[in-house]
């Protein structure tokens, strides 16, 4: 009896087995995904960390308090417009000189690439 029982256990195993592996023979086998790797070329420039951004407003904010500080120009009435980080100044003072160290002055400022000095000398 228990050569059968053994017998019994021995085919229900191969059984078990064979069926297992026709059930995974029947399956198509899935393939794996595969990986793609995306490369994006990004040519657009970063600003670096720390680094300030300088608007036209800015620039004409600080080339506007440093005229403010200066004696000379502080007297007088000079326009300050801002494009592309080009400074146009106008208005009067009293000298050629005073005219040159204005526009200095303004050239020195932070973000100004040139400056068109449309200062005029008061006769």
């Amino acid at each position: 009896m228990l050569k059968r029982f053994a017998a019994a256990v021995a085919c229900a195993s191969f059984a078990l087995v064979t069926s297992g592996s026709l059930a995974a023979q029947d399956k198509p086998k899935e393939k794996p995904k595969e990986t793609t790797i995306v490369i994006k070329d990004d040519a657009t420039p970063k600003i670096k960390k720390g680094a300030k951004v300088v608007t036209d407003a800015s620039i004409t904010t600080a080339v506007k308090t440093r005229l403010m500080k200066d004696k000379v120009a502080r007297g007088t009435s000079i326009d300050v417009e801002t494009k592309d980080g080009v400074v146009t100044i106008s208005g009067t003072v009293p000298t050629a000189a005073d005219k040159l160290r204005i526009g200095r002055l303004v050239d020195k400022t932070t973000g100004v690439k040139s400056v068109v000095n449309n200062l005029t000398v008061k006769a």
